[in-house]
């Protein structure tokens, strides 16, 4: 493997020999560990995002590298061109490729809630931080518009022909929703993936927070209800949800007119997330899971906060 991406590596200086291992995580791109005399690093390229989206990302992270941060956050190394963003010509055609160093430490193990915890109170903190930057270069569209989600989804007309009837009806429902929302809710940039994967631990303590492909401006209550959807997804899902939530709002307080919008948000959330990866399909990329079991994933959430939306909003003003 490593043969193939040595030109590549070769603009970055990075010695040889040196072994390339794909990562086992990172469904969004093709990731993959570099280790060399220089040490270990982490080789990205993006199969779902633009040169222009990639060196957004790249001024948010030189951004957020400055701030004071009790974790690290990925730094963009430069080429010997002096660009961050260089270009693999791969099967898919031409994509941006990044290098990082690896930031030490393991993903979160969702069955300890402690680290569940912290992970949340540390995206809380990038939260916070993220509010403080500024960036000149426009991002990619976010959740306010299902539309947007995707160049492959362009329109939800005939999208029960992807995912069958009941979640065609909650997609379109979920769509017109957000119009009911307040419109003042506040705004800012958000990381976009929170995600128990994208949390780095070592001994209790997190190290590092990663993947910053979907950060862009949107509702910053987003941030806390892509994370809510994500866990109620997982067979433990009741036992997280409640520490994600109470931590992350004790570290980041949000609005009462925020809290009441998480379940409309949870919702949207997931809903994005399906379009997302029907958007995948249809580019032609393949998937650990199907459509139709995306699904139902989104119509169980859907039950799910039908169920416990007012204890869901309860549970975060304790919190607050």
């Amino acid at each position: 493997m490593a043969i193939v991406y040595d030109q590549l590596l070769d603009r970055w200086g990075v010695p040889r020999p040196r072994t390339v291992t794909a990562t086992t995580w990172g469904w969004s791109n093709d990731t993959f560990v570099i280790a060399s005399a220089a040490g270990r690093h982490i080789l990205r390229i993006s199969t779902s995002a633009r040169q222009a989206e990639v060196a957004f990302e790249h001024e948010v992270l030189a951004s957020v590298a400055s701030r004071r941060l009790p974790f690290t956050t990925p730094v963009p190394l430069p080429s010997s061109s002096g660009v961050t963003v260089e270009t693999f010509a791969g099967p898919h055609g031409a994509l941006p490729a990044t290098l990082y160093r690896e930031i030490p430490g393991s993903h979160a193990d969702d069955t300890d809630i402690g680290l569940v915890a912290a992970g949340a109170s540390a995206f809380a903190e990038l939260d916070r931080a993220l509010a403080t930057v500024r960036v000149a270069t426009p991002s990619r569209p976010m959740s306010s518009d299902l539309a947007a989600v995707s160049a492959a989804v362009p329109t939800l007309d005939g999208i029960e022909q992807s995912v069958g009837p009941n979640a065609a009806r909650l997609l379109r429902e979920t769509a017109a929703g957000l119009e009911a929302l307040p419109a003042g809710l506040p705004r800012q940039l958000i990381h976009g993936d929170f995600a128990l994967g994208n949390v780095l631990l070592n001994g209790g303590r997190v190290t590092g927070i990663v993947d910053f492909e979907y950060c862009g401006h949107d509702l910053r209550a987003m941030e806390l209800a892509t994370a809510l959807g994500l866990v109620l997804t997982k067979n433990n899902g009741e036992d997280l949800w409640r520490p994600i939530l109470t931590a992350y709002l004790r570290a980041l307080p949000l609005t009462d007119e925020e809290l009441v919008a998480l379940p409309s948000l949870v919702r949207f959330g997931r809903a994005v997330g399906l379009l997302w990866w029907i958007g995948r399909e249809r580019e032609g990329r393949s998937s650990k899971t199907t459509t139709a079991e995306r699904a139902e994933r989104v119509l169980a959430i859907d039950q799910w906060i039908s169920r416990n939306a007012d204890e869901l909003v309860e549970t975060a003003r304790r919190a607050v």
